[in-house]
């Protein structure tokens, strides 16, 4: 068929509309004038942010079906469409995920992500034994420094140094420590705070045995920092995310999809 110019597809859309407002309907129109107004329908057909989200995770699940995974990942602040790149099939017990926020959807494993700063991480080891998992785990308990409580009958301990504040606790399994940069504030209490009032009515995975949540106030945008780890017997999971908040939910949201 031969291609219209412009003068032509504005008379032959003036026509189209012409014989809808004629007929009060567009199920009597020609082919010729449905073939001018598809792209319109097409484009109004939208990818939510939601349908993005459960595709990709739906692909995860599918791609990892032995290994219970996070659904929740992206933050208010972070933009709307979740994406992933992925380590492929899981070979010997191990693979990694790292997930985006992208302002527009990108399939899994596309390679638009390459450039893009991951905002989360889910990563799978096994190890040859437990005491190996152990170590790798590399919990930190320290009760030295000052008492301080964080409710709900949970006591911290708090020392400083080399510029930052230092806040360290245990929930059964886990042992937890955040970082506060002093020049934020030296006294600040409010991350541990909030940290174990969410976890007073959300689960974190139960390690077997031991479980490590570092977090710092002061490195957004720093993946590595926040990290959440822990042992089920020889196999290692780890969580990083750019926000230490979020990578408590994002941790929580494993055990409450698995309910």
């Amino acid at each position: 068929m031969q291609a219209l110019n412009n003068k032509q597809v504005v008379k032959a859309s003036l026509a189209c509309l012409a014989s809808i407002f004629v007929l009060g309907t567009t199920s009597q129109v020609n082919h010729g004038c449905e073939s001018l107004f598809s792209p319109v329908s097409v484009n109004a057909q939208t990818v939510s942010p939601e349908d993005q989200a459960q595709k990709i995770l739906g692909q995860l699940v599918e791609l990892y079906p032995e290994t219970p995974l996070p659904n929740h990942i992206l933050t208010a602040q972070s933009p709307e469409f979740l994406s992933a790149a992925t380590t492929g099939q899981e070979k010997d017990g191990k693979f990694k995920i790292l997930y985006y926020a992208t302002e527009n959807p990108i399939d899994l494993d596309d390679t638009k992500v390459n450039n893009l700063q991951p905002l989360a991480s889910f990563e799978k080891v096994t190890y040859p034994d437990k005491n190996q998992a152990q170590e790798a785990v590399n919990q930190v308990i320290d009760t030295n420094g000052q008492e301080i409580d964080l409710g709900y009958g949970i006591i911290g301990y708090q020392n400083g140094g080399a510029g930052s504040r230092f806040t360290y606790w245990q929930e059964g399994n886990w042992a937890l420590g955040v970082r506060t940069p002093n020049m934020e504030n030296a006294e600040s209490i409010e991350l541990p705070y909030q940290v174990v009032t969410y976890l007073e009515e959300h689960l974190l995975p139960a390690p077997r045995d031991k479980g490590q949540i570092s977090l710092d106030e002061g490195a957004a945008s720093d993946l590595g920092v926040n990290q959440i780890i822990w042992q089920e017997d020889n196999i290692v999971y780890s969580i990083s995310h750019v926000d230490p908040m979020a990578a408590i939910i994002m941790a929580t949201s494993i055990t409450e999809a698995a309910e």
